[in-house]
């Protein structure tokens, strides 16, 4: 077994959920009843999605395999960066389920399951599995080191195009890099894979090797 080639993450664009972070409305989508699956880019997402197809166009040959999430975010991100292609749906690639953090609002959470925000304060998010979703140390083990060997087995030497979420993202490249938990869990909520943002690794010495992270080509554009 040996790495891919090359393996470029790509973040969806800004979605009406990352909007709602920005907005602080994040409880009204909850109350709408919007799974979180099915949300949507926003007109700026597209945007940005627009700008980094042309900057992914410029800087890197066709790859050999294009991935992505089955989430709508990514699907329409996917779709905006390369039209003709008919990408590969990974299961895998989901976002991380946050459960009961995208079913109620905070305050019907601290109303309702005191406990519950107890218990992620003193095990971290990294390991707490919240009420009916995974925890990032389950999506670790059942999605990101599936998927590694997935990578190893099927991909080597390949070029590989990826569509996905930044919590999923963040797992992956503290895995990767062998992070402990404690830095994992600080980088995943500082956030640094932003929307529509490219990160990059290369195979160097058998091994898979961080070259740059978080890329951002509509920066400062819109």
């Amino acid at each position: 077994m040996n790495w891919p080639k090359l393996v470029v993450l790509v973040r969806h664009g800004e979605s009406i959920g990352n909007r709602a972070d920005e907005t602080n409305s994040f409880d009204d989508i909850i109350r709408s009843g919007i799974s979180m699956d099915d949300l949507p880019l926003t007109e700026r997402g597209e945007e940005q999605a627009r700008i980094t197809r042309e900057y992914l166009h410029k800087n890197y040959r066709p790859f050999d395999v294009y991935l992505r999430s089955p989430l709508i975010r990514a699907q329409e991100t996917a779709q905006l960066l390369y039209p003709d292609v008919p990408f590969q749906i990974n299961p895998l690639l989901a976002e991380v389920d946050e459960g009961i953090w995208h079913l109620m609002t905070e305050e019907e959470i601290k109303q309702r399951y005191p406990e519950e925000i107890k218990m992620k304060q003193k095990k971290g998010f990294y390991k707490h599995t919240p009420l009916w979703g995974k925890s990032c140390q389950d999506v670790e083990n059942t999605m990101v080191r599936p998927f590694v060997t997935e990578l190893l087995l099927f991909y080597s030497g390949k070029n590989i195009l990826i569509v996905g979420h930044g919590k999923w993202f963040g797992i992956f490249d503290g895995f990767i890099q062998g992070l402990p938990i404690p830095q994992r869990e600080a980088n995943i909520e500082k956030g640094l894979f932003d929307n529509a943002s490219i990160t990059r690794y290369e195979r160097k010495s058998d091994k898979l090797t961080l070259g740059e992270k978080n890329i951002i080509p509509w920066k400062g554009l819109i």
